[in-house]
């Protein structure tokens, strides 16, 4: 319960009770007495119990068997240290879903990037779609007006179309060959002469440092070097490999299955038109209700996507190809290095040689770190070179001056011959790759379409000589009407062509232009991604339970190899950095808490210490029992390092309202007058004499004077009860501290 005590820093002692004269004009219920400073605190008194407010019960986050339980109840542990870890498979599928999440992620992002960024190559494979659409719109278009025409325009056209299809295959080789060869012979010759004579700087330049040296294959430093880089090397090729198949493990499966599919159905089309050739060959015109040359045609069509799609899936699986072999070569380099440092018997290098090993260490980290950020490396290159030839000739005993002096040499020559290494190749390398691979790609589309041509005419000849042996030599020359079926076949072939362009027009649209909801929905995609990335990896990292902050264990909630769900709560820990303690105050001293206010804190089981606190809770809703109503509130324990207090404790604080400290106090019996003139009853040589005193606040027991009075003066008290209980006035304090100005704790007392 909570008791409002009102204090005056005034204990009996402050004032002396002289031994009565009867010659002093006192009255038989009065005493002198002598006044002094003191402190007024008016204080609330509440007591309850010790508790940690900041306690965790933690759980895995996810359905698993409890596999480990690495702590004890009643344990201190420290902030990240394991308390319980969960079985072994769960934790596998948790990385599992990890890896798949940022497959997922890299996925939709590559999604995203082709949707806002296609690539020039892509760009102009859609024109070319757009320009072939238009084309067949064309020829469907004069198709239809050629339904009635006669067999001889028919085969004219057919010799049009082979005519204009070999035109065009002459064309699109040509237009390739110019694409390759941007540059004229005599400027790719004379650009040739330079990087030879840049090279023949650069050999020379390597000659000169090398003749100052050993044969740097049967150096000893140069083996370790090379036993130093190939240990690494191999290292990086191992970490490659790993991070790729772990990254990667369902999609390689997959890759690998679409390889196979791929590979069934181009070698069952090939079947295919193989046997198409032998009927073809055999003069098989009919198969079924369709001619060979249209089974035909569809068959080779279908070829080159069974084709396209076969090479795609190959090229898909080249990456991890290339990783393996990497590796391997790397290993077997590794040996070879191994077995050279053996030959040459090992043992160590002189302290100049070591430091050249540095350099070349340092030079080589450079080289690899521009690599890796796509730089130009041709210095860099020249200077581990340049390093590793210096470090033979001071294996052999040459000057540092002359070795350092050839080695600036051959780097500087090394950047002359990279700078016109880098003009031929850019002569070379021709103005566009785009260009190049769109006329490649042209050619192959001209052989199709000549190969294509050429059917249709013999198919044309075919139809041409059974006409003419059934209907007559004069059956060219007449205007048969066209046949229904190849007239709505031809409409048909139009409405298609038609359709193909707008879906191709489309298309490249929306490639320059891509539409902001698909865009919007590819970055909600993402997000979604991300965030299912980032919920994997912390279900991973909460799936062992590790403690939030230093503290101690209070409740183990499960045993090794429960089954738990999700949210099945496994272990209890506590802050004990954090104390508080529980109380009641009544309604009428409530208005006047506030939180952050001061309290001084006893403890039942250390009834000698005091402890500093505060408010830091209020509850505002009411309690109220028959009748009384009262308020919750917490008050938080400022602990010392060195005091260690248990849960559950019992304890009593003071709230502290309000108070005035050093003040002089006088008692309420030793004011005398009225209310709105207050006197008192001073000691003076000339007897007891009345003095009016302006005075201040109070508690009912004592009052503060502000005017009229000193410390050190006497004056009158009345004691009703002196001579049976000289001591009655004090009898409602329980405690208090030493007198004197500003001394100690206040006394306390009931305000009713």
């Amino acid at each position: 319960i909570a008791v409002l005590c009102l204090s005056a820093g005034l204990v009996y002692g402050i004032f002396s009770f002289p031994e009565r004269s009867k010659t002093d004009g006192l009255e038989e219920d009065q005493q002198i007495i002598e006044l002094d400073y003191g402190d007024l605190v008016r204080q609330v008194t509440t007591s309850g119990r010790l508790e940690f407010p900041n306690r965790d019960i933690l759980n895995f986050g996810t359905a698993a068997t409890v596999e480990a339980i690495l702590v004890r109840e009643g344990q201190t542990v420290t902030i990240g240290q394991e308390l319980v870890k969960p079985d072994s498979v769960t934790l596998a599928n948790l990385s599992e879903s990890v890896a798949q999440a940022q497959v997922d992620v890299l996925a939709v992002q590559d999604q995203l990037d082709e949707l806002t960024n296609p690539t020039d190559l892509v760009l102009a494979q859609a024109q070319h779609k757009v320009a072939q659409a238009e084309s067949a719109v064309r020829g469907a278009q004069k198709a239809l007006a050629d339904v009635g025409s006669s067999t001889a325009l028919d085969l004219a056209e057919a010799y049009q179309k082979v005519a204009k299809a070999a035109a065009d295959l002459e064309s699109a080789e040509e237009a390739l060959v110019d694409a390759n060869e941007p540059y004229t012979a005599d400027q790719i010759k004379t650009q040739e002469q330079a990087v030879a004579s840049a090279i023949s700087k650069v050999k020379d330049a390597e000659e000169e440092l090398s003749g100052l040296g050993v044969d740097f294959s049967q150096s000893l430093a140069s083996a370790l070097l090379t036993q130093a880089d190939a240990n690494a090397e191999l290292e990086a090729a191992k970490n490659s490999l790993e991070s790729y198949e772990t990254t990667n493990e369902l999609r390689l499966e997959k890759l690998e299955e679409e390889q196979v599919l791929a590979q069934e159905a181009y070698d069952a089309n090939m079947l295919l038109i193989a046997e198409y050739r032998q009927s073809e060959s055999d003069g098989v015109i009919w198969i079924g209700m369709h001619t060979l040359a249209g089974l035909m045609r569809n068959a080779l069509n279908e070829n080159v996507d069974l084709k396209e799609k076969l090479g795609d899936a190959n090229t898909a699986l080249i990456p991890y190809d290339q990783l393996v072999t990497t590796k391997d070569k790397k290993q077997a380099d590794l040996d070879k290095a191994n077995i050279a440092v053996q030959d040459l018997g090992g043992g160590k290098l002189p302290p100049e040689l070591d430091l050249q090993l540095d350099k070349i260490n340092a030079a080589q980290a450079s080289l690899d770190e521009r690599l890796e950020f796509g730089l130009l490396t041709t210095i860099a290159e020249a200077e581990v070179a340049s390093l590793k030839l210096g470090l033979a000739a001071l294996e052999s005993g040459a000057s540092l001056a002359d070795v350092q002096l050839l080695e600036r040499n051959l780097v500087q020559a090394w950047a002359e011959r990279g700078e016109a290494e880098k003009s031929l190749d850019e002569m070379l390398a021709g103005p566009d790759s785009v260009i190049v691979e769109l006329k490649a790609r042209e050619i192959e589309v001209a052989k199709e379409t000549l190969k294509l041509a050429r059917m249709d005419l013999e198919y044309v000849l075919d139809i041409t000589n059974l006409s003419s042996s059934s209907l007559g030599s004069n059956s060219l020359d007449e205007s048969p009407t066209p046949d229904p079926v190849e007239l709505r076949l031809a409409e048909m072939d139009l409405k298609v062509a038609e359709l193909d362009l707008e879906e191709a027009i489309q298309e490249s649209t929306d490639l320059q232009s891509p539409d902001a909801a698909d865009v919007e929905l590819l970055t909600a995609k993402l997000l979604a991604a991300e965030a299912t990335h980032t919920e994997a990896v912390k279900l991973l990292e909460r799936a062992i339970i590790k403690a939030p902050y230093e503290g101690f264990i209070s409740e183990i909630l499960v045993e090794t190899n429960d089954r738990l769900g999700a949210n099945a709560p496994v272990i209890e820990v506590v802050d004990p950095r954090v104390l508080e303690m529980d109380g009641i105050v009544d309604e009428v001293d409530i208005l006047l808490l506030s939180e952050g206010q001061p309290a001084s804190i006893t403890i039942d089981a250390l009834p000698d210490t005091i402890l500093d606190g505060f408010v830091s809770e209020i509850t505002p809703v009411a309690t109220v029992q028959q009748g009384v109503v009262t308020y919750p509130l917490r008050v938080q324990i400022e602990v010392p390092d060195n005091l260690d207090l248990k849960d559950g404790l019992s304890a009593v604080a003071d709230l502290v309202l309000e108070q005035q400290l050093d003040i002089l106090l006088i008692p309420q019996g030793a004011i005398f007058g009225t209310f709105q003139d207050p006197v008192v009853k001073m000691e003076t040589a000339d007897g007891i004499v009345e003095r009016p005193v302006v005075l201040g606040t109070s508690d009912d027991f004592w009052t503060e004077v502000i005017a009229g009075v000193v410390a050190g003066d006497r004056v009158v008290m009345k004691v009703s009860a002196a001579a049976d209980d000289p001591y009655g006035t004090f009898r409602q304090f329980r405690r208090g501290g030493p007198p004197g100005r500003g001394g100690g704790g206040p006394p306390s007392g009931r305000s009713r």
